[in-house]
């Protein structure tokens, strides 16, 4: 940190900008100095991938960071992810490669998913918020899409590759 309390070395953090909301890319070896630009930066997303500088297993890191408010994860097979958990006011996931049980329902304020599906995904017909879904490789109990329909506010689904 700077004597200003800004991250040392800000211009040199990797913001991923595009059509969707800006999200700093975490690095591991400055996971702290990475959120602080968050804050102070005003951003809305963290991404986490091995290949863009994060080399932990988990995401227990989040418990420190509850604030965070979408996580983007484009190649989660092999992190735990349970740390999301943490991340009570979390409007925002893409999850992509995960196979770990994860229920929608602990993120009461979600209103954009953007997964692949798996058995161990549970989307919580009561999260009143979700407005946006996207799932890949989906293949519902009922072999088609009523598994979705009691989702009252969504206005957006996207089906890719099912099965």
């Amino acid at each position: 940190m700077t004597p200003s309390g800004e991250p040392s070395d800000a211009s040199s953090f990797r913001v991923r900008r595009g059509a969707s909301a800006p999200a700093i890319w975490v690095e591991s070896d400055r996971i702290e100095d990475c959120l602080k630009y968050y804050r102070t930066h005003g951003l809305t997303r963290v991404a986490i991938c091995p290949m863009m500088g994060y080399e932990g297993r988990d995401l227990d890191f989040l418990e420190r960071h509850r604030y965070v408010r979408g996580v983007e994860l484009p190649d989660a097979k092999n992190l735990d992810v349970s740390g999301l958990q943490f991340l009570e006011q979390l409007e925002y996931l893409l999850i992509s490669g995960n196979t770990q049980a994860l229920d929608t329902g602990e993120f009461p304020h979600l209103k954009e998913l953007r997964a692949d599906w798996h058995p161990g995904l549970q989307i919580a017909f009561h999260s009143r918020g979700l407005r946006s879904l996207y799932l890949r490789y989906f293949k519902g109990e009922s072999g088609d899409l009523t598994d979705l329909t009691e989702l009252p506010e969504l206005v957006s689904l996207e089906i890719v590759q099912a099965t």
